[in-house]
């Protein structure tokens, strides 16, 4: 009987316990494996959501590459009147060609103008390449075999001049367009069709349609990167237009089809057309090859085209869900091996459950309510395994409150707090660090961004300053390169600025025409011959220079600034088309970065260009001037000599009228001697 009495109470306790723990244990790992298998699933598919979103900005990097040339193309043409008129179609056509030779990637660049747009010379232009029956502006230029082609096409038929399928579609639309993919091959020659697109802008001059501009982009490219897009088994992404049509698709055949026409069958079709003309994403489950797909399609937004396209990313779901599968199993093991673990352990401590156990089952208790405090560390002196149990909940009461400050300073802000891992196996404390880096990334991507952002917002608004300056009419070079040295030194917060221009009326050398220095402007009189000091030197060699260790008389010896003695001195040549007609020079007291040089550079571009403009119509003014002069004295010769011929007529006149009288006088003195004649023969 007392063997049975003790038997029974350790049953009792035994099962007790166990009964207890096995059901707890059952219910928590029931619940968090069932609770783990829909975290993974919804994170897998979260995952899914981040590849299309990921993949969705690599089409868009190449796609807004080429519409930002289309708009680089649409302001270069309608600025049109900064070109002075005889030169404007051969300006414009040299243009597109060396933007196709500049940009590579793509197929081709071309631009067809209304008649009468740009220029009044159509009529010298009729029937002649570049051009049409009607003579206005037709420019396309392709690659072929690597080499940049101009299309020798002379349309003959002027009614299909202007009346193009894309020409029309942009002029109703008024804003960037992209076309729908088709097939092309520029050399007409079967077989060798490309995939591509158009993205094309119209050109607008004072509300008013002048015609359009755009490029051809392959998307062979772009077909081969999405046909790679395949981040798990069985995965795989198509491309579609703003209108449905299939740009991309695994089936041979489908491109310029509409999905329903394929065997990918989305389960709502209604909705999916709706959030397609919509432009918005979508995320719905469709059927394919007889399996059950989760498709993410993301839009990409192209330019200012206002009709994105999209990328649609389709994951099996048995492979979505197999890795929640897997986790649920695996949590279902370790749940049975940790039952049988655990009836082991109870098993042999079960004698020794004191008051150590229920310390330690109100402190666990407390853990689990995630109720954890300094004050719950526990003080057992047992030496066996709850004092371990013990020391371990102190431990883990330690570094919990240590991870709670570390979160809350994480919180506050402070990226810079420190964690200290309990041990290489600390998944805890890992997670949160790396949280923390992170965070720390994230918020210097951001500074990054930020930093990129002010200073592409810097360069535009300054190109744009710039160009508001150079499209101003000045009486002379000199107005125009003061204030461009004005601006310049405000802009670039610098200390001195001066232009150089060419002048070879006796010998080639560059003027200085305008300086500008300390917010004042500085009233100089200099000269460089090419290759003559540092003006000299850009000028000639046609290439910027840069220089941060100046030697304290260096630029009072080469320059032509004065006595300044600056950190870094600038020199950025007047260059249009390997043609140098100046040189810009800044002088600072503090350096330069390298986006702010290349800023200097394109000024100097567009000023060059605006130089050589006011250089042609001084010229051109000048010759009409002397025409003018010329005509004025020949006109006051033509005065002077009908005044003599009127002066010349009256003296005729007036020796005419002597004559006559001188005649008479004659007549009467003869007719008086006749008479006397006659008395004295009476006589």
């Amino acid at each position: 009987m007392v063997f049975k009495s003790k038997m029974s109470i350790r049953r009792k306790i035994l099962t007790s316990v166990l009964t207890i723990v096995i059901l707890i244990f059952i219910l928590t790992v029931g619940y968090i494996s069932l609770n783990s298998r829909q975290q993974l699933e919804r994170v897998s598919l979260q995952l899914a959501e981040t590849y299309a979103a990921e993949y969705a900005l690599m089409a868009e990097k190449d796609l807004n590459a080429s519409a930002q040339i289309t708009s680089m193309l649409q302001q270069t043409f309608e600025n049109f009147e900064a070109i002075p008129e005889e030169y404007r179609r051969d300006f414009l056509s040299a243009h597109l060609r060396h933007i196709l030779a500049e940009n590579p990637e793509l197929l081709g660049t071309w631009s067809i103008l209304e008649p009468a747009s740009i220029d009044d010379r159509d009529s010298l232009y009729i029937n002649q390449v570049g051009s049409t029956i009607l003579g206005n502006f037709r420019y396309i230029y392709y690659y072929e075999n690597g080499t940049i082609m101009l299309s020798d096409y002379v349309e003959q038929d002027p009614d299909e001049v202007l009346s193009g399928r894309i020409y029309n579609l942009v002029k109703n639309r008024g804003k960037q367009t992209i076309v729908e993919a088709y097939y092309y091959s520029y050399s007409g020659i079967e077989g060798e069709e490309v995939l591509q697109t158009n993205i094309v802008s119209p050109v607008m001059h004072q509300n008013r349609f002048m015609g359009v501009v755009g490029v051809d982009i392959s998307l062979e490219g772009l077909e081969s990167m999405i046909a790679r897009l395949r981040p798990v088994e069985g995965s795989f992404a198509f491309l579609l237009s703003h209108t449905g049509k299939l740009v991309t698709f695994p089936q041979p055949g489908m491109s310029g089809k509409q999905l329903e026409d394929t065997e990918f069958v989305p389960e709502n079709i209604a909705l999916f057309n709706e959030r397609i003309l919509q432009g918005q994403s979508l995320a719905f489950n469709a059927r394919y090859n007889q399996e059950n797909y989760y498709v993410k399609l993301v839009p990409i937004p192209i330019g200012e085209t206002e009709t994105p396209w999209f990328l649609a990313l389709a994951f099996p779901r048995k492979v979505i869900l197999q890795e929640a599968n897997r986790t649920l199993i695996i949590s279902i093991i370790a749940g049975v091996l940790g039952l049988i673990i655990l009836a082991f352990i109870v098993l042999f401590i079960a004698n020794n459950i004191t008051r150590p156990l229920k310390k330690l089952t109100h402190t666990i208790q407390e853990i689990s309510y995630g109720n954890v405090d300094n004050d719950m560390k526990l003080d057992v002196q047992t030496r066996d395994e709850i004092a371990q149990m013990a020391d371990a909940i102190n431990v883990y009461i330690d570094g919990y409150a240590e991870k709670t400050h570390f979160a809350n300073r994480i919180g506050e802000g402070d990226l810079d707090a420190e964690l200290k891992k309990l041990s290489e196996k600390d998944l805890l404390a890992s997670s949160l660090l790396h949280m923390r880096d992170s965070l720390r990334n994230a918020r210097k991507e951001e500074e990054i961004r930020r930093e990129e952002d002010e200073r592409r917002k810097w360069t535009n608004e300054g190109l744009n300053r710039f160009a508001d300056i150079l499209r101003q009419n000045y009486n002379s070079l000199e107005e125009l390169a003061s204030a461009v040295n004005r601006n310049l030194v405000e802009y670039l917060e610098a200390n001195q600025a001066a232009i150089f221009i060419e002048n070879d009326e006796t010998e080639k050398k560059y003027e200085l025409i305008a300086a500008y220095a300390y917010q004042r402007k500085k009233y100089m009189q200099a000269s460089v011959l090419p290759g003559e000091g540092l003006v000299g030197s850009c000028a000639i060699e046609g290439k910027t220079v840069y220089l941060t260790q100046i030697p304290p008389n260096y630029i009072k010896i080469t320059s032509g600034l004065g006595d300044a003695n600056p950190d870094c001195l600038l020199l950025v040549p007047l260059k249009k088309e390997e043609t140098v007609v100046g040189v810009i020079e800044i002088a600072s007291f503090k350096k330069f970065l390298p986006y702010q040089i290349e800023f200097v550079e394109k000024i100097a571009e567009n000023l060059a260009s605006t130089v050589q403009a006011i250089q042609i119509n001084m010229e051109t003014s000048a010759l009409l001037q002397k025409s003018q002069e010329q005509s004025e004295e020949m006109r006051a010769q033509e005065e002077e000599m009908r005044q003599n011929m009127e002066e010349l007529q009256a003296t005729q006149e007036t020796m005419a009228m002597k004559e006559s009288e001188s005649q008479a006088r004659i007549d009467e003195l003869e007719k008086e001697i006749r008479e006397l004649k006659k008395e004295k023969g009476k006589e």
